[in-house]
């Protein structure tokens, strides 16, 4: 299942923006797509009319990630995943102002551990950073050797950017 990044314009250029680190390390499984409210990807666009794309986000009608993937109606046709790459407010902008993602399955991420991200301000105490998000969905997917390549890769990325400060 391919992992596509909807990165928000203004998170591209962020030095602490994760979603970079997710597309190095798994490659050619990933798809970074920038947002554009009037100008949609066309592939997602595609997938999404086909019912062969899920939103990772969470709130009111979102299936937690390993019911989704154990119904098989939904787990049968889904080709992707959507993960939005930016910060909370950036997110919600994404998806109030895309009426294609709102027409998605959202699924939501029921994790244990906060998040070891602290670069930004303002963070949700629920809330992961973009590489955290797809690691946990890779293991949940049963690719344990990517998930942990990307935390471990995520680990080394903070404490980096940390002794830069």
């Amino acid at each position: 299942m391919k992992i596509y990044l909807l990165t928000h314009p203004r998170e591209l250029p962020k030095p602490t923006n994760t979603g970079k680190l997710v597309t190095e390390v798994l490659g050619a499984s990933v798809r970074l797509v920038e947002w554009s409210r009037i100008g949609p990807d066309a592939e997602l666009l595609q997938l999404a009319e086909q019912g062969a794309l899920a939103l990772i986000y969470p709130g009111e009608g979102s299936t937690e990630l390993s019911a989704a993937l154990a119904d098989a109606g939904l787990s049968g046709r889904l080709k992707g995943l959507v993960v939005l790459d930016g910060t909370w407010q950036e997110a919600r902008k994404m998806f109030n102002k895309s009426p294609y993602l709102q027409k998605l399955p959202r699924i939501a991420l029921e994790v244990s551990e906060a998040s070891r991200y602290s670069l930004r301000r303002n963070q949700k105490a629920e809330g992961l950073c973009t590489a955290e998000c797809v690691a946990y969905v890779l293991q949940t997917l049963g690719r344990g050797a990517e998930a942990k390549r990307l935390s471990h890769r995520l680990e080394a990325f903070i404490e980096a950017y940390a002794h830069r400060k």
